[in-house]
C-alpha cells in the first residue's frame, strides 16, 4: 500500500512536470519518497533519474579528475542562485549529467584519431558543463594543453522567436542575470584554450572569431529546438570520424520539439544516437 501511494505521487508529479516543465526543480525533493521494495535508499537521485546501483565515478582506477572537479566546482565558481535554482543547494543531483560529459571527453581523447582537438559547447551559461569537460581535457596527457574549446552563448535572455511553445513567461526572465565576465572568471584556469563566441545562434556561427573547421566534440544545451537544429546543421559536416555530440535537453519534459528535430536529423545518418535516463542523448559519429 505504501509503495502504491509513492508511485501514485510520482505519477502525479510527472504529469505536472509534463504540463508545466518549470516546476521540475521544485519537485526534486520528492526523491526522498523513493525507496525500492526492500526499503533501500537510492545511491543517486536527481536530474530526472533514480538509481540504487553503484556510482560510476566511485572507482580506484577511473574518475579521479571528475571527483576533484566536482569538489572544486562549488569552491571556485560563481553562479547566480536564481538561474541555477534548486540545484544551487543540491549540486550533487547534477553529477550523473556531468559524469556523462567527462566520460565523453575521455572517450574522444582516447579513441578519435586526429591531430587537431577542437571542442565546442553551444549554450554555456556560467560554465558548469564546460568546467567538467575542460578538466578532463587538461588532465589527459595525450592532449594536455594542445586543444581549443569554442564557447557559444548570447549571455542574454532567449529571443522570442526561439522560445519553446508555452514557456515564454518562464524563459523571459530565466537568463537575465547571465554575464560573460562571470563565465570567463569561472573558467579562468583554462583561458589559454578558450575561444568565446558571444551572440545568438545561428548568427554567431558565421561571425568572428572564426568557427573551427573540424570538431571532435559538440555539446548543445540551448533550451530551444530552433538554434539546436541550426547548430547541428552547421557543425555536423565538421565532425571528424568518431566525434561525439551530446544533447542536454533531448529527453526532458517541455522539450519535445528538441527531441523531434534531433531524431529527424540523425535518422538517416551513419552513426548511433544513444538516449540516456538523464534526459541527455549522445551521438557517436561514424
Amino acid at each position: 500500500m505504501v509503495e502504491d501511494r509513492r508511485r501514485k505521487l510520482l505519477d502525479s508529479g510527472r504529469k505536472l512536470v509534463k504540463k508545466y516543465p518549470y516546476f521540475r526543480p521544485f519537485l526534486a525533493p520528492g526523491k526522498f519518497f523513493l525507496k525500492n521494495s526492500n526499503g533501500i535508499k537510492p545511491r543517486f537521485s536527481g536530474w530526472g533519474m533514480t538509481s540504487n546501483h553503484e556510482l560510476p565515478w566511485n572507482d580506484n582506477y577511473q574518475g579521479e579528475i571528475f571527483r576533484k572537479a566536482k569538489q572544486d566546482l562549488i569552491k571556485q565558481m560563481t553562479f547566480d542562485k536564481k538561474q541555477f535554482g534548486y540545484y544551487y543547494s543540491h549540486p550533487e543531483e547534477l553529477l550523473w549529467r556531468h559524469w556523462n560529459i567527462s566520460y565523453a571527453i575521455n572517450w574522444v581523447v582516447r579513441f578519435v584519431k586526429t591531430t587537431e582537438y577542437n571542442f565546442v559547447e553551444c549554450g554555456v551559461g556560467q560554465g558548469f558543463t564546460a568546467f567538467f569537460a575542460l578538466r578532463e581535457a587538461v588532465g589527459n596527457a595525450k592532449i594536455s594543453s594542445n586543444f581549443s574549446m569554442h564557447l557559444y552563448d548570447s549571455w542574454k535572455i532567449m529571443r522570442d522567436q526561439d522560445m519553446p511553445k508555452g514557456m515564454k513567461d518562464y524563459w523571459a526572465s530565466s537568463y537575465d542575470k547571465l554575464d560573460i565576465t562571470i563565465t570567463r572568471q569561472n573558467l579562468n584556469e583554462f583561458k589559454n584554450n578558450l575561444i568565446f563566441h558571444n551572440g545568438y545562434i545561428p548568427e554567431s556561427l558565421f561571425e568572428e572569431p572564426k568557427a573551427p573547421d573540424t570538431i571532435v566534440y559538440l555539446h548543445i544545451d540551448l533550451n530551444s529546438h530552433k538554434p539546436t537544429l541550426e547548430a547541428l546543421k552547421f557543425f555536423y559536416p565538421r565532425a571528424v570520424h568518431g566525434a561525439i555530440m551530446i544533447f542536454d535537453d533531448y529527453g526532458h519534459a517541455g522539450f519535445e520539439e528538441t527531441k523531434m528535430v534531433i531524431d529527424e536529423f540523425f535518422h538517416d545518418k551513419p552513426g548511433l544516437l544513444q538516449k540516456l535516463p538523464t534526459g541527455q542523448a549522445i551521438y557517436y559519429h561514424n
